[in-house]
């Protein structure tokens, strides 16, 4: 990620134009190639991590990206970016400080009360079909 949010490696994207359902779905969604491909089919071609990309895209494939942060299905949480994204929540706020990850990992455990302290303090509601429904 830190290459792609920071002047220093990249082009300073914001997580939205990666993750760009993350203001209009339940989940933000992980780009496709076509995303990725919109600046990698000029930007650092001779990498090889992007020239496995570019295959990858050439097949009509999408890479296994590793997923790093859910709900456990026995949590019966229903969560989505939606709301929060429009409250204006920043996403390090809930993912940590992704900008500057070299490799991303969870760093926050978003627990019932770590979810439940971050809406009493921003006068949201905590009425359990909230999350649960």
């Amino acid at each position: 990620h830190w290459q792609h949010v920071t002047k220093k490696g990249g082009p300073e994207l914001n997580c939205a134009y990666c993750h760009e359902h993350a203001d209009k779905s339940p989940h933000a969604t992980i780009p496709n190639t076509e995303t990725c491909m919109v600046c990698h089919v000029v930007e650092k071609t001779d990498s090889p991590e992007i020239v496995k990309l570019t295959a990858i895209n050439e097949r009509g494939e999408q890479p296994q990206w590793a997923r790093v942060y859910w709900f456990e299905k026995e949590a019966n949480v229903f969560f989505t970016h939606k709301p929060h994204t429009r409250a204006g929540v920043d996403c390090a706020e809930c993912h940590g400080n992704v900008a500057e990850s070299h490799k991303l990992r969870r760093e926050i455990n978003q627990t019932m009360g770590w979810c439940m302290d971050c809406h009493r303090a921003r006068q949201a509601s905590i009425d359990c079909y909230v999350c649960h429904r």
